[in-house]
């Protein structure tokens, strides 16, 4: 069964959630806002917020948080639609359920699926035809075959603005379509333009194989352009709840465990060359969310994590590692030689030479001990102490304790240390970095899931107050900055924001924050606790704006001084007299 959206608004509405959550924790009014002792951890002094304006929750003391569904059901132990029901019930609001249509069942959604299906007819055919030559020339410099390139279903998006906003509406597609799917933005004049162009596009699928929405790789070289982009949340596509080839997949998880890689084109690659078990995340780090998608399909066989062998690739592999391990799959990581990608080992060595990195993958403390101590040198007092605190935040996001209790056994005999000696050590480095209080005391009570805030900037923090709760100023921000301006570690609670703010609203907090990562989530909520006044938030606004103004043109004047100096060594006078004015003229308006 399904719920429509106009009903959860509805039940969303009805539900205040200082109601709510008077009924289980006895609340004390403090300015705008209630606290009262939290529900999810032990605790004598009260440091559980709860938010009437914005209708969201937020502990202090264990980093819980979110809206009126997210509280009952952790509470309760509800899934969502029983949570949306109990909380209909309670508040007398009627909501419409409706079966998972089918067929020829027309619906909102069936008419998204048929669009993203028609777009993606379209952008097959340009690949193929003339203008995707530039399309097919990147896919043959990688080595992607015909076969793997119809069974994923590969396009190219030209580079005009507005292909699709032109083209699909001559099939009968309505302009909401367009802009419900993502295909389509709505530019500052009101006309509709294409999200991606110039793009070589790899359609998403959910596990059922229906398309639901597109990611897109640059094929311009132009300055300044993501290299891949994908499309916005919409209501057949969520980023942190899919992964990218599980359609494909789904047959050889019966017998192979999942191999999670990092990108769309690892993916075609491991398929082309007879490893179909190959699914990613979607640009963004592995989620709980798609841990625990994997989880369904991959508990008997487990999974295998081959991301990029440099440093940036096993700090993401390990986060991945430990989410998957969390979901209940047997996790090992693969790590290709000199830095390299799988797609790359492909390439370069064959598909044995891959096959020889997955038998040679490693077990979670395996992995984790080689990777702290390839980083730190605990014979040094200096790498010792970092080791300590590294591996302390580590063992916070495990929840299981006997995998937190063998990782504290094998380090204790690496670093000569008896076991004692060694939570000692970590119980100092967690008191002094506040990240949990189970992971290394060996109490089996209730969890405190205490997690340090991530590091933002404080433009960055007053950028993301202003989105979620000053509907007028939080329009000045869109109008100048993109999404992709804001640090990734914020940017899937950014993206929806934006969305909202276009359609003349202000985004919820709960579920915005439900797509982070736990350190990004704290650092979102505590913003969200700030109070700023109208005078602050209009300095916030103009100081903001104005940082952002002064480094773009400080960007520019570096690409336009590098020109200069181009043209000089060339000796072509008038394009120098030109890039000279240019620079002369952002040179007056950054005074």
């Amino acid at each position: 069964m399904a719920i429509d959206d106009a009903s959860l608004e509805r039940v969303r509405r009805a539900a205040d959630i200082v109601t709510v959550v008077g009924e289980y924790v006895q609340l004390k009014r403090r300015g705008q806002n209630y606290v009262g002792l939290c529900p999810f951890h032990e605790e004598k002094t009260p440091s559980f917020n709860v938010h009437a304006t914005r209708q969201f929750y937020h502990c202090f003391g264990c980093g819980v948080g979110g809206d009126v569904f997210s509280f009952v059901m952790e509470l309760e132990k509800m899934d969502f639609l029983e949570a949306v029901r109990h909380l209909a019930r309670k508040f007398n609001v009627e909501i419409t359920e409706t079966a998972d249509r089918t067929g020829d069942r027309r619906g909102e959604r069936d008419d998204a699926y048929r669009t993203l299906e028609r777009a993606t007819t379209l952008y097959q055919r340009l690949l193929t035809s003339a203008a995707g030559v530039k399309g097919r020339e990147f896919l043959a410099r990688r080595r992607v075959s015909a076969e793997m390139q119809a069974a994923f279903g590969l396009g190219y998006a030209p580079p005009e603005w507005d292909f699709l906003a032109k083209r699909l509406p001559k099939d009968g597609v309505r302009p909401e379509l367009l802009l419900a799917t993502g295909l389509c933005a709505r530019g500052k004049s009101g006309g509709l333009y294409d999200r991606l162009r110039d793009r070589l596009v790899f359609p998403v699928r959910d596990p059922r194989g229906r398309v639901i929405g597109f990611g897109g790789r640059d094929l311009s070289d132009a300055p300044d352009t993501p290299k891949y982009v994908n499309s916005p949340e919409s209501p057949t596509y969520h980023k942190g709840s899919v992964l990218y080839g599980l359609d494909l997949a789904r047959k050889a998880l019966r017998d192979s465990p999942a191999l999670l890689v990092e990108g769309y084109l690892d993916v075609v690659s491991l398929h082309g060359a007879g490893f179909p078990a190959a699914v990613a995340p979607l640009g963004t780090a592995l989620t709980e969310e798609q841990a625990k998608l994997l989880g369904r399909f991959s508990a008997e066989k487990g999974v295998v994590v081959l991301f990029d062998g440099d440093s940036a690739g096993q700090t993401a592999a390990l986060r991945s590692l430990l989410l998957l391990v969390n979901a209940g799959l047997a996790v090992r990581v693969a790590v290709p030689p000199g830095g390299k990608d799988p797609d790359d080992v492909i390439r370069e060595e064959g598909p044995a030479a891959l096959s020889a990195v997955l038998d040679g993958a490693l077990g979670l403390e395996e992995f984790l001990v080689r990777t702290l101590l390839d980083r730190h040198d605990p014979a040094e007092a200096l790498g010792r102490g970092k080791l300590i605190e590294e591996l302390a935040g580590h063992l916070f996001v495990l929840t299981g304790g006997v995998a937190r209790d063998v990782l504290i056994d094998r380090f204790a005999d690496k670093l000569g240390v008896n076991n004692k000696s060694l939570r000692r050590d970590l119980r100092n480095a967690v008191r002094e970095g506040q990240p949990t209080t189970r992971a290394v005391s060996g109490d089996r009570g209730v969890v405190s899931r205490r997690v340090r805030p991530a590091p933002l900037e404080q433009g960055v923090r007053l950028l993301l107050f202003l989105l979620f709760n000053d509907r007028e100023r939080a329009t000045r921000v869109v109008a100048e900055i993109r999404p992709e301006n804001f640090p990734e570690s914020v940017r899937p609670a950014v993206e929806p924001a934006y969305e909202a703010v276009r359609e003349g609203r202000l985004a919820d907090v709960g579920p915005a924050a439900e797509k982070l990562e736990p350190a990004a989530r704290e650092a979102f909520y505590r913003v969200m606790e700030t109070e700023l006044d109208e005078e602050e938030r209009e300095r916030a606004v103009v100081d903001c704006l104005g940082a952002f103004r002064r480094r773009n043109l400080e960007t520019e004047l570096i690409r336009l001084k590098a020109e200069l100096k181009e043209a000089y060594r060339k000796g072509d006078e008038e394009r120098y007299r030109k890039l000279l004015a240019q620079i002369d003229g952002l040179k007056v308006e950054e005074e």
